[in-house]
């Protein structure tokens, strides 16, 4: 427990003693790019007692909302007397939580006091009513007024300790007061100032200065005044010395100024550029992260703008938000957290409510990218955040990472060519086939062999290759004579690199396969003697046309023409065998036709 002291004197003049809580809550917040966000005030200063009474245990009862995390409370006190005096109080609570003393000028011994109090955001700021005390309190003057003010401001620094100013001009009158340190303000802090004024003779006017606002003005009678005013928020460090004019009187004043909290958007680490193709979803385009500048402030990003750029924002179809949670580290898989899904209207992606929870730790979050059913070819999209809505100030660092490109043309087949001299006969055949771009999935099931004529149980029994080709289809032919061809089948499964499904119905070149044919020999005289004429009869299978060769050993001794009927046969008539060599190995060889292989 402590006990600050102030000395009481008697005096015809009335004191002035002002008490301000002010409690750091949110104001309105607003997106923030560029620019930053601004300290916010979430309950702006409420007079919650005007009594010639001392404040008590129980001064008032309200509830603190907002989000938790950068909330200060601040409550302003003022106090008039009769006479002259000091202030003791033993502690100021808020749900039985102390509040800190700014600063104020109890232990003068004056006509009139001003204090200032804060709580940094704590566990009692929980949105119920608890109650403000005022324990201990004693004026050692008579008293006039007391009133006592209370705020809530958000966005502000909880590592950071108020700067502070006070001013008293003791038990002389003035029409004019400064602070003599100038209170420092620096960009984007918040500064407020509690004053009393006490005067036994008539009632006070106090014109505050360029840049602050009187926010409530709470006369004491017809001699006295105590109130509350707030700084414009500047831009750029600056300094302060509330350099104001009065109706003549004894003045107190304390001022504080809170220092902004600040948001960090970081840039994340990049995810790969990619093709996309459409109907793509959770593409991650960037990646970026979110932290606060120290341990003890904690904000929360309840809003976001994501703008997309490139030559393609229109093949955006949804914009989300996921949480990386490392394992695929800086790229989206089924472990990460959705966060939000975006309201998009090219090129611009806007979340609202979001829950973002923010400290000192960086958490590392992605932008994914669906994409529209037909997107247009060659395009691109990148993305960044560009609006954030929290309490704090905001530095945005993100900036554009991956490219996503779009693919939007499906692969075609180039050729499906014979790789075998063609006619072939029965057996194995080859095809070599080119696609228009690099495919994956390509197997036998991708093709289909078309037959005519006599084929039957011909199959596919290979393929080998990659990328956009060669392909090697191999087929075996099966059994009887017509065409084969390769042809695309029906419904392919082969997909280019990023999905695109290849088009079908290509029809590749043929094979014309022979029919097998079988040639027998005979002969009219056998065994034979020099000189006699012998008839080589050679017959071939029904059908086939064209000539018989007919050799004794290797020399060709004659070649007749198929006769075309039913037996099919060649006859050659020779006499010119000769007793050297004997005996002689008489062979018919058929040379086939455009239908027959030869035998």
């Amino acid at each position: 427990m402590s006990t600050t002291t102030f000395k009481s004197t008697t005096s015809k003049a009335f004191v002035t003693l002002v008490l301000i809580l002010l409690v750091f809550a949110a104001l309105p917040v607003r997106p923030v790019s560029a620019a930053p966000s601004l300290i916010t005030t979430v309950t702006n200063a409420t007079n919650v007692w005007h009594s010639a009474s001392v404040p008590s245990s129980s001064t008032a009862s309200f509830a603190i909302g907002g989000a938790s995390g950068n909330r200060m409370l601040v409550v302003m006190v003022t106090a008039e007397g009769s006479s002259s005096g000091t202030y003791t109080y033993t502690s100021v609570q808020y749900g039985g939580v102390s509040l800190t003393l700014a600063g104020g000028d109890g232990g003068s011994s004056t006509s009139q006091h001003s204090f200032l109090f804060y709580l940094k955001d704590n566990a009692i700021m929980d949105g119920a009513a608890h109650t403000l005390a005022f324990n201990g309190v004693s004026f050692g003057g008579t008293s006039v007024m007391h009133n006592v003010w209370y705020a809530v401001y958000s966005g502000v620094d909880q590592a950071a300790t108020p700067a502070v100013q006070t001013y008293s001009s003791a038990m002389n009158p003035v029409t004019s007061a400064a602070f003599g340190t100038a209170l420092t303000v620096n960009a984007n802090d918040q500064a407020v100032i509690v004053c009393s004024a006490a005067r036994a003779s008539s009632a006070v006017t106090w014109n505050a200065p360029a840049n602050w606002t009187k926010y409530d003005n709470r006369p004491s009678g017809t001699t006295g005044l105590g109130y509350v005013a707030y700084r414009a928020i500047p831009t750029s460090n600056t300094t302060d010395t509330y350099s104001s004019t009065m109706t003549s009187s004894r003045v107190s004043m304390t001022g504080m100024s809170m220092k902004a909290s600040v948001l960090t958007v970081g840039d994340g680490t990049t995810p790969a550029s990619k093709t996309v193709k459409g109907s793509d979803t959770n593409k991650a385009v960037s990646a970026f992260t979110l932290a606060t500048a120290n341990s003890a402030t904690h904000d929360t990003v309840t809003g976001m703008t994501v703008t997309i750029t490139g030559t393609g924002p229109a093949n955006v179809s949804a914009v989300k938000i996921y949480q990386d949670n490392g394992s695929t580290p800086n790229e989206w898989d089924a472990t990460d957290t959705l966060k939000g899904t975006a309201t998009y209207a090219s090129p611009t992606a806007t979340f609202s409510g979001l829950s973002l929870a923010v400290s000192n730790t960086a958490t590392q979050y992605l932008i994914t990218i669906d994409t529209v059913a037909s997107p247009t070819n060659a395009q691109t999209m990148l993305a960044a955040v560009t609006g954030v809505t929290a309490a704090s100030i905001i530095v945005n660092n993100d900036t554009p990472d991956a490219t996503l490109t779009v693919d939007s043309l499906a692969p075609t087949v180039s050729s499906i060519n014979r790789a075998d001299a063609n006619p072939a006969g029965p057996g194995i055949v080859h095809w070599t086939v080119n696609f228009s771009e690099s495919v994956t999935g390509v197997d036998a099931a991708d093709f289909a062999l078309a037959v005519t004529g006599g084929i039957s149980g011909q199959s596919i029994t290979g393929v080998s290759g990659s990328g956009s080709g060669p392909y090697t289809v191999t087929a075996d032919t099966g059994s009887g004579g017509g065409t084969i061809g390769l042809n695309i089948a029906a419904s392919p499964t082969i997909n280019d690199i990023v999905g695109n499904a290849l088009v079908s119905g290509f029809t590749g070149q043929t094979y014309t396969i022979l029919t097998p044919s079988s040639t027998s020999l005979e002969s009219n005289n056998n065994p034979s003697v020099y000189g006699d004429s012998i008839t080589f009869t050679a017959t071939v299978t029904t059908g086939a046309t064209g000539s018989v060769e007919f050799y004794d050993g290797t020399t060709l001794i004659g070649t007749q023409p198929l006769s075309g009927s039913d037996p099919n046969t060649a006859v050659l008539t020779y006499s010119a065998l000769k007793v050297t060599g004997s005996p002689h190995s008489i062979t018919a060889k058929y040379l086939g036709d455009s239908s027959y292989v030869s035998s």
